[in-house]
């Protein structure tokens, strides 16, 4: 029996990210690389890594339906929008 392809949508630094947690995660990367920002400007601290937003499933090269899914940019905005309502 052929095993179902569970479809990642992404690589967040560590790991590779599935729809479910896409965009918890991508929030969560957003938040590392806001203290970045802030931080490595007068302290030596690690960069945060890279994201990779799949257009097509790396497992079964099957077309990747985002929608719902947040990209990086709009990730960012609302972050910084949350930032200004506090």
């Amino acid at each position: 029996m052929a095993r179902k392809c569970t479809h990642p949508v992404g690589y967040i630094p560590p790991t590779v990210v599935h729809a479910k947690d896409w965009n918890k995660k991508l929030a969560q990367f957003v938040e590392k690389v806001f203290d970045f920002n802030i931080r490595g400007q007068r302290d030596q601290i690690n960069h945060p890594g890279f994201i990779t937003e799949f257009t097509f499933c790396p497992e079964c090269g099957t077309p990747i339906d985002r929608a719902g899914l947040l990209t990086y940019p709009e990730a960012f905005d609302l972050h910084k929008a949350g930032l200004s309502k506090s």
